[in-house]
């Protein structure tokens, strides 16, 4: 399946916000291979980070559009935290039905409301700008006035829920975010982007 631009724009945005600090507080990568521990084969998370000094893994899965959101395609979440990143306006459509049973029954992940999983907008523009052009919009207003919840073009719309996650799983997923980044490097390499 050929990625979106907008895709290809928060993926870079994830990357730069967990990935390119000089400090490494996280480690991560894009389409990290995993076992699905519900006994559905493989699967690919969109982006995950591990976090070494907490031993903690996030799980983010990127969705563009409510069809997109919709399409039953899978959901890997399998980390301590887990997310979903979409872009404001979805992310703000999800905020406002989170706990609307009469309007999550028609969606494909209809049980996501209820298990905890984070919802984090992307939103490109500058905090000034954002200020200016969402001022009017409450959810949204908090959540900018919280700078706690406002980094490198993210906002938490619905704060996530730990939880638990088995050491064999956990290991599945450290080998996945390490597999995926020499994937990458490598690719990287043979096109001599680091020459």
């Amino acid at each position: 399946m050929t990625k979106t631009r907008l895709t290809k724009e928060i993926e870079k945005a994830l990357v730069e916000k967990y990935c390119s600090n000089n400090l490494k507080k996280y480690y991560g990568a894009l389409e990290v291979p995993c076992a699905n521990w519900l006994g559905k084969g493989k699967q690919n998370i969109d982006f995950a980070t591990y976090e070494p000094r907490t031993q903690d893994i996030n799980c983010y899965e990127i969705k563009i559009t409510k069809a997109d959101f919709n399409s039953g395609a899978s959901l890997s979440f399998f980390g301590n935290r887990n997310y979903l990143v979409v872009p404001y306006e979805l992310g703000k459509y999800l905020a406002d039905n989170w706990h609307n049973k009469a309007e999550t029954e028609n969606w494909t992940h209809s049980k996501l409301p209820y298990s905890g999983i984070g919802v984090i907008a992307y939103l490109p523009e500058k905090y000034d700008e954002l200020m200016e052009k969402y001022a009017h919009v409450a959810i949204l207003n908090q959540a900018l006035n919280d700078y706690n919840h406002v980094s490198d073009k993210f906002v938490t719309l619905i704060k996530c829920k730990r939880k638990e996650v088995h050491l064999e799983q956990k290991m599945s997923l450290i080998e996945g975010i390490l597999r995926a980044g020499c994937r990458d490097a490598t690719k990287a390499y043979l096109n001599n982007e680091f020459l």
